[in-house]
């Protein structure tokens, strides 16, 4: 004969043991030295039920990065620069935003599709407002560079970053009022008297359904040979600095078009504009740049302040790797290949009903304390 289970045990510090306990601390007949016991086994388990309390979760975060570069979107008719255009227009712009489309909502390659994704230089501006086959889904923050002589010609950049709304929410300040997304633009040409080029935007977020906070920076470097190189990042690290101090978040992910070389680690980009990173994690360092020569790995994804986070990323190349290289016949002049790139790491969690559980209990055995403090000293 099976024994139906019983109910479950309950924790030796829940409602009715904490009675229990005040109600002996009370008590006349037990001696000072026996209350101290009580108090110290008291803190002991107490001690234990909160480190029990702490879960970590493995989570995983999925991204995008692609620049898209703006001769895509550019008719040879209207181009000043001749061959920088798309000769077969508009079927570079089609087909790079169906691919986009299909890379936001289902990844790909056994990428999961991405919770955030860094475009550079998307010049379509109604496919960034509602072009998603789900625009509700998604949010965006754009900043633009340039266009003097119209959009899409240079000088003319831009940086998007989209985020998955049903996942992540824009960061609120105490007063309830959403963090500002911060922007800028890095670099100066043709003697105008702003910056006009080499753009960047970053805002902080929130998940939906759990503590983790994280700030997303999208940004199209300047090229790291070129003169005043740090003079120009220096923006860029002083925005993301100040966004740090105002929110509180340390968890930080770059995505990039970086315009660096293969010597330079993702942990050596990440610190030029977060100097004390901690627990890097980047995409591998792959050729993504640019159609038609495919020479330089200037695509890349990292993250930093994620606890438990390996060194590399699983990153995925949807146009192929440099052995099995396959862009597709519609890529216009200087169009880099997209990267995805997953980010396995620790997620610190407190069980929030036993941590109310554990303050009353601490403030009980507190207030013991406090009862044996007077008592052995008299």
């Amino acid at each position: 004969m099976r024994l139906a289970p019983g109910p479950p045990r309950r924790s030796l510090l829940g409602s009715e043991s904490i009675f229990i306990l005040t109600l002996t601390l009370s008590l006349d007949c037990v001696g000072a030295w026996q209350k101290k016991k009580i108090v110290e086994r008291g803190v002991e388990v107490l001690t234990q039920q909160h480190e029990n309390m702490t879960e970590v979760k493995v989570r995983r975060m999925h991204f995008l990065q692609w620049n898209i570069h703006s001769e895509c979107f550019l008719s040879c008719n209207t181009t000043a620069k001749p061959g920088w255009c798309d000769p077969a227009f508009p079927r570079c712009k089609n087909s790079a935003e169906a691919q986009l489309r299909q890379m936001m909502e289902s990844g790909g390659n056994g990428m999961a599709a991405p919770d955030f994704a860094g475009v550079e230089q998307l010049v379509d501006s109604e496919f960034i407002s509602s072009g998603l086959s789900a625009p509700a889904a998604w949010g965006h923050v754009t900043q633009s560079c340039g266009g003097e002589k119209g959009e899409g010609i240079y000088p003319f950049d831009r940086a998007t970053l989209f985020y998955r709304k049903s996942r992540w929410a824009v960061k609120q300040l105490p007063d309830g009022t959403p963090f500002v997304s911060k922007g800028g633009c890095m670099e100066t040409v043709r003697n105008v008297s702003v910056p006009n080029y080499r753009a960047f935007v970053m805002q902080a977020f929130q998940h939906r359904d759990s503590n983790l906070s994280v700030i997303v920076v999208v940004s199209h470097h300047p090229h790291v040979e070129q003169k005043g190189y740090e003079k120009k990042t220096q923006l860029l690290h002083d925005a993301l600095s100040e966004m740090r101090r105002q929110s509180g978040i340390d968890s930080v992910v770059l995505i990039a078009d970086t315009n660096q070389p293969s010597s330079s680690s993702g942990e050596s980009i990440i610190r030029e504009i977060y100097t004390d990173a901690g627990s890097i994690s980047s995409t591998e360092i792959r050729t993504t740049c640019c159609y038609p020569l495919y020479i330089y790995p200037y695509d890349r994804i990292v993250a930093a302040g994620f606890p438990g986070s390996a060194p590399l990323m699983k990153t995925v190349l949807p146009f192929g790797d440099e052995a099995h290289h396959s862009p597709p016949p519609w890529v216009a002049m200087n169009m880099h290949d997209p990267v995805l790139g997953e980010l396995v790491f620790n997620d610190e969690e407190q069980r929030s009903g036993g941590f109310r559980a554990s303050a009353f209990a601490l403030s009980v055995l507190a207030a013991a304390v406090c009862f044996l403090t007077d008592c052995i000293g008299s």
